[in-house]
């Protein structure tokens, strides 16, 4: 968002201008893809149950719906499934698949920042998992999360120069080791 931007850049007018540019621009390239993310439904088959019969995928299931009915994004009407809809046969909402993979994200860098290593290792299997299921059923779906990465990871370049630019020698060198990892 704007407000994440000014606050990455600082005062610089230049570097917001830039940044603002690539995020809006991944953000409008991105857009139509998931109009088409949105739309589509997810035949629920046994790859994808053997992921969301999981104990930790049900669990982000259960976060992601949260952040669904809270979404100010997600339409009223929007079909927002419930966990017993997750069964060989039936559909789910790609959004909520969506949704559950940003979940595993999240569960996964909790972890790393822990120092629970195994935790974070099972969280990014399980949503590498269900990412391949979802690409290889919708290339739209890869290819909306490749347009809007695309944006994202200029603001991280900025977010980790930042950093790097307030951290002392040790510190720096310990980020500077992490990239390599």
């Amino acid at each position: 968002t704007e407000p994440a931007l000014k606050k990455l850049v600082g005062t610089d007018a230049n570097a917001y201008m830039a940044a603002k540019s690539v995020y809006q621009a991944g953000k409008q390239a991105a857009a139509p893809l998931y109009q088409q993310v949105d739309k589509a439904m997810v035949p629920v088959d046994e790859n994808i149950m053997n992921v969301m019969s999981k104990p930790l995928a049900q669990t982000a299931f259960k976060r992601a719906i949260t952040m669904m009915r809270n979404d100010p994004n997600i339409p009223a009407g929007a079909v927002i499934p419930k966990l017993e809809d997750l069964q060989v046969g039936g559909q789910v909402p790609l959004r909520a698949l969506d949704y559950v993979n940003r979940t595993l994200n999240d569960i996964s860098g909790k972890a790393i920042r822990a120092g629970e290593n195994n935790s974070s290792r099972i969280a990014t299997g399980l949503g590498n998992q269900l990412t391949d299921q979802l690409d290889n059923q919708f290339p739209f779906y890869a290819q909306a999360r490749q347009t809007i990465g695309d944006s994202k990871s200029f603001q991280n370049a900025i977010e980790l120069g930042q950093t790097i630019l307030k951290t002392d020698a040790v510190g720096l060198s310990d980020k500077l080791a992490g990239l390599n990892a």
